[in-house]
Order: structure tokens, then sequence, then C-alpha cells
């Protein structure tokens, strides 16, 4: 009798990114940056992060994505919760801006999922952490509520906060 033959294993297929432009604009920066394949991106934007290898046009593989809340939902929210001009939900650039004037060192938050072998995003909890943070600090200021912070207290929730987000 003949030996049965043996069937191929299925090769782990690249997954595509969910959104059409993820990979023109990675495709765009390989040409124009002149970047060879493989490399890795790095997608932040409002609604979500990822992280994808891409191996070529059109083969993508993600690496990690959002859990819960994105980095930029993180930033609108903070700057929210300390009283800065929020329009259009652009945190970043407000939290930014003030966290150049305060030190990052100077309130001890967690970094998100430090201890996990995933490359996933979470940032939920750092949210929760700076919001406990700055209330603890308007008690102690005695000030009515977060955003009556003398701005330089203020300067150092934004700077630690964006600190703890980007390790």
């Amino acid at each position: 009798p003949q030996p049965a033959a043996q069937q191929p294993q299925p090769q782990p297929q690249p997954q595509q990114p969910p959104l059409v432009h993820r990979p023109a604009t990675d495709t765009t920066h390989a040409t124009v940056r002149t970047m060879d394949f493989p490399f890795l991106a790095l997608l932040v934007s409002g609604g979500h992060c990822q992280l994808i290898q891409c191996l070529g046009v059109g083969h993508y593989v993600i690496l990690g994505g959002t859990l819960d809340d994105s980095l930029g939902e993180a930033f609108d929210k903070v700057a929210r919760l300390l009283g800065l001009p929020v329009g259009g939900g652009r945190g970043g650039p407000a939290v930014e801006a003030l966290a150049r004037q305060g030190r990052c060192d100077a309130i001890n938050l967690p970094i998100p999922l430090r201890h996990r072998k995933t490359m996933d995003f979470s940032y939920a909890g750092l949210k929760t952490a700076v919001r406990k943070a700055a209330e603890g600090l308007a008690e102690q200021h005695d000030a009515s509520s977060i955003d009556q912070l003398p701005t330089n207290v203020k300067a150092d929730i934004a700077a630690s906060f964006q600190h703890a987000a980007l390790q």
C-alpha cells in the first residue's frame, strides 16, 4: 500500500489592518522615505493604536493593539480633567504644551502593561491613576476642583501622565 500523502501544515496568514488608509500610509512612508521592507509601523490615532509588522505591500501582521482606551482618548480625558481646551478632541497638543512646564517625575504613575509579554496597549488604568492623583493633589492644595489647581501642579500632572503613557 502507498503511504498517505502528507497535507502541508497551514501557515499563519498576515492580517490586513481593518482600515483601508493604513496600507496606503505605510506604503507611502516606505516609498517616500525609501524604507525597505520589512519595517515596523506604530499607528497612533484618537480611536486606537496598533503595532504592525509591514512585510511588503499588502502583507501586514498586527503584533498588538488597543485593549480599551486609546492613547488619543487618554490625552483628551486628561486634558478635560485638567481644564485644558480640547476643541475637537485635540487634548494631546494641550497636554503636551502644559507638560513642557512640568516635571515628569513629580507623580508616580503606573506604566500600562509593563509586566505583560504582549505588544498591546491599555490606557484605562493610567487615566484612573491620573484622576486619583489629581483628586489627592486638589485636596492637598485646598482646591475646590482639579481644574482649580495651581498651573505648576497641573503641569506636573500633565508631564507625569505623558511620561507614563509613552513608556
